[in-house]
């Protein structure tokens, strides 16, 4: 089985801080830390965890950051073949201040990411094809996605599409080229403009991204569980049970898909998938960090695989 990500690599740069800063003041911090994130990199690292082939595509900068991700994907037996450098430009950052009482502030630098080129997704094209599983994210250009997106449907790939960061608007050609569109409440309501406050209403606006031509919609509903809407039926998969108390949930929502996009490529069984996904994800949220947090193929139980 193979799993192809065409999406985003960040540099999380973490400084815990008494109090957030105010305009001119100059504090100082507590400790400090940094972790590789962007949503792309996440989710294939999660995937190649479980044991997926995984590819990643997308662009770092032509500094040291950039070579730190391109060995943390080596690190995890990912393939970077299509991983792309940009001269005279930053990798994505994200600068995070979090405060003693858990506030933040986050200010994301998408450099190189946003300079990914169609022409190189066009470079990529034996790879997406080939693929069972092709992962897709809002934190590259849409264009270049969209172009993604249709060379993997002139193959045999299943596209996954996640819409985080949501946009309130998205081409209507995109909707007929995803097999499942991915949300959670927040950005199923800012894409649909639909109020998303209960399961029913998020039937009902998954119903309208069904009829603009999405085949499947995935729905995220943290500790509520997940729900896969095709048509006029539904899968529900409760949360499970985190093993330990939730300590940092961020980069669980991409450990879900990571893992959701590794067990759907490896048996095709979506409710299983779902299942599988969501008690890994449960074990995410009991540690610190985004990536640090995700569970190895050795933690889970063997007859997951």
């Amino acid at each position: 089985m193979s799993v192809v990500v065409v999406g985003s690599s960040n540099m999380d740069l973490i400084s815990y801080v008494p109090h957030l800063p105010l305009p001119g003041e100059t504090i100082e911090g507590s400790s400090f830390k940094s972790g590789f994130g962007g949503k792309g990199a996440n989710q294939a690292v999660m995937a190649s965890l479980l044991g997926g082939d995984v590819a990643f595509i997308g662009k770092v900068g032509d500094d040291l950051y950039g070579q730190q991700m391109k060995d943390n994907f080596k690190n995890h037996s990912i393939n970077i073949s299509h991983l792309s450098q940009a001269s005279n430009s930053t990798s994505g950052l994200a600068p995070i201040f979090v405060s003693s009482s858990g506030e933040n502030c986050i200010v994301i630098i998408p450099g190189a990411n946003n300079l990914i080129t169609i022409e190189e997704i066009r470079n990529a094209q034996n790879l997406i094809q080939k693929a069972q599983v092709v992962l897709f994210q809002l934190e590259i250009p849409l264009e270049v996605s969209m172009e993604a997106l249709k060379i993997a449907k002139e193959g045999q790939a299943l596209t996954i599409f996640n819409t985080a960061p949501a946009k309130k608007v998205l081409p209507d050609e995109l909707y007929s080229l995803v097999d499942i569109l991915c949300a959670n409440q927040t950005e199923l309501q800012t894409i649909t403009g639909e109020t998303v406050t209960s399961v029913n209403e998020a039937i009902q606006a998954s119903k309208k991204l069904i009829q603009k031509g999405v085949k499947r919609v995935l729905i995220t509903l943290g500790s509520e569980g997940s729900m896969l809407i095709e048509g006029e039926s539904q899968i529900v998969i409760p949360a499970a049970k985190p093993p330990n108390p939730v300590i940092d949930t961020a980069g669980a929502g991409d450990c879900y898909l990571g893992s959701f996009a590794y067990f759907l490529a490896k048996t095709g069984d979506y409710k299983s998938a779902m299942e599988k996904a969501s008690h890994i994800s449960a074990i995410s949220v009991t540690r610190h960090g985004t990536q640090t947090s995700y569970p190895k193929r050795s933690e889970l139980p063997n007859n997951f695989f």
